[in-house]
């Protein structure tokens, strides 16, 4: 269970972005708050620290101080498999400054994984004249993109 409490002194400079990539590529996500004592990542409303996540291969990186503020960023790693596809990705800031601790989460990044494409289908020709072919096919699913 993760405790939110939203606040307006904390600031996401970077998110998760949403990114396409082929199965089998190595994904970074990165975020960065401003004001933030602890940042981590959230996969598909489970903290990335949950051993669930971590034996699926999600991999967060240490947190950086990236100035002399309370400016963080920490980055998320993983290998693109097709089950991964429409995995979401939201970065978890917290400030400890107060009486009790403030957080904040992210707008939402969506991981898409192209699988292989199919083969082509429904290839037709026909010959215009003696100089010219005119080819036409049905191409392979593909994720928008």
């Amino acid at each position: 269970f993760i405790y939110i409490r939203r606040t307006e002194s904390l600031e996401f400079l970077t998110h998760p972005d949403n990114i396409t990539v082929l199965r089998g590529t190595e994904v970074e996500f990165s975020c960065v708050a401003v004001d933030s004592d602890f940042l981590s990542f959230i996969v598909n409303g489970t903290a990335a620290s949950d051993q669930s996540i971590i034996k699926e291969g999600f991999i967060q990186i240490g947190i950086e101080n990236i100035d002399s503020t309370t400016t963080r960023r920490r980055n998320l790693t993983v290998t693109a498999l097709t089950q991964y596809n429409n995995t979401e990705i939201q970065c978890l800031a917290i400030e400890f400054g107060n009486l009790e601790p403030i957080s904040d989460v992210s707008d939402t990044g969506v991981l898409l994984v192209q699988g292989l494409l199919s083969s082509v289908v429904d290839v037709s020709h026909y010959f215009v004249d003696s100089s010219s072919l005119n080819i036409s096919w049905n191409p392979p699913f593909t994720l928008p993109g």
